[in-house]
């Protein structure tokens, strides 16, 4: 048995044998292979490598002519958020069980390694090409927006709190988050106080400490709402756009934080991240409007009224994931773009759906 990958240098030609034997026609290995890192390390969590194999014999017809593989993060504080947060075993178990069959159309699941005593972790998948990508510090489309919501909708009413749901035994709670999240706030928090504290609104920035201390309460109740399979990080730059019969098709990916969670807090998330403010308030209720008749027809009657009260609860979780990511989100210069961009839409979500008030009320 080959010991799985650890580092881009150990993307063999003998380890991809191993995973894609079951792939390869009798007497056809894989002869080579060449690395290519991809993304500069810019998620935080996980690093990318694009593997092209070369082949003994004739290039297999079943087998693509690219494949992402993923590891975890090698920076030592995003290594050890990931292992506090379950991301590696929690993407690594979705793509064994879910990838292939689930609405949003995941990249293809070829391979997973999921050992957490020995922190081993990979997936090998499809690798997205002739798609189009969307920086999120450019904003998202009103057409885009519309168009990915479609595709939440029905992935959250494959999975509305149903038989399809239960079946997935492996699949960790929101709630699981109160645990995990607290050594992480410790650590973080001082360092995102140091670093961008003075970018938010002084209403929002006072209650840092009191949200915190709430938090496991607050995805406590998040997990006592009607729950499906939450994607958990559905920002715009999780998601392709793949041209397919006159349309684009919604395709998602990076599901490091999947959880049985509450739909309204995938819609806030993609929202409070993704949309610039005033485009935002502009499409808002459309963009409700489209999600509930989309998911009617998955038979799920769910109100606006509920939706935007689920989704005020759900803001009460962004000052932890702002907290989280103090541990690795350092001011660069990508960074502090990134920041100078989101940080005003997550401002705009608590103060618009009630955020301080909810949180204050719990």
């Amino acid at each position: 048995m080959i010991p799985s990958p650890r580092s881009m240098q150990d993307f063999s030609p003998e380890w991809l044998n191993q995973v894609l034997s079951k792939h390869l026609p009798r007497g056809v290995t894989v002869s080579g292979v060449d690395v290519e890192p991809i993304g500069d390390n810019l998620g935080y969590l996980g690093i990318l490598a694009r593997l092209r194999p070369q082949f003994s014999g004739p290039h297999p017809a079943n087998l693509p002519e690219t494949f992402v593989a993923k590891l975890p993060a090698t920076n030592e504080a995003s290594l050890e958020t990931g292992m506090a947060l379950r991301a590696y075993e929690r993407e690594a178990l979705f793509y064994s069980n879910c990838a292939n069959a689930v609405p949003c159309d995941p990249p293809r699941h070829y391979h997973s390694v999921c050992d957490v005593e020995s922190r081993d972790f990979a997936i090998l998948m499809e690798d997205l090409t002739d798609v189009r990508f969307v920086n999120q510090v450019d904003g998202t489309r009103p057409e885009d927006a519309m168009l990915f919501i479609d595709g939440l909708a029905d992935l959250h009413g494959q999975f509305w709190d149903n038989d399809a749901l239960h079946r997935l035994d492996w699949l960790p709670d929101i709630s699981e988050f109160g645990v995990a999240y607290k050594p992480l706030l410790e650590s973080g928090l001082p360092q995102y106080k140091a670093n961008w504290i003075d970018r938010h609104a002084p209403e929002i920035a006072e209650v840092f400490d009191l949200a915190n201390e709430r938090y496991p309460e607050v995805v406590t109740r998040l997990s006592q709402l009607p729950c499906t399979l939450a994607h958990c990080d559905p920002r715009i730059e999780n998601v392709a756009f793949e041209a397919t019969g006159g349309r684009d098709r919604v395709r998602l990916y990076d599901w490091q934080l999947v959880s049985r969670g509450p739909a309204a807090y995938d819609v806030m998330y993609f929202m409070k991240q993704s949309l610039d403010l005033d485009v935002r308030r502009e499409i808002q209720g459309d963009l409700f409007d489209r999600y509930l008749a989309r998911l009617s027809t998955h038979g799920i009657a769910y109100s606006r009224h509920q939706l935007e009260q689920d989704i005020g609860m759900a803001t009460c979780t962004i000052w932890s994931f702002l907290s989280m990511i103090g541990n690795f989100f350092f001011p660069t210069e990508i960074n502090s773009k990134l920041a100078e961009v989101t940080l005003p839409r997550f401002d705009g979500m608590i103060h618009d759906f009630g955020g301080v008030e909810w949180l204050k009320s719990l």
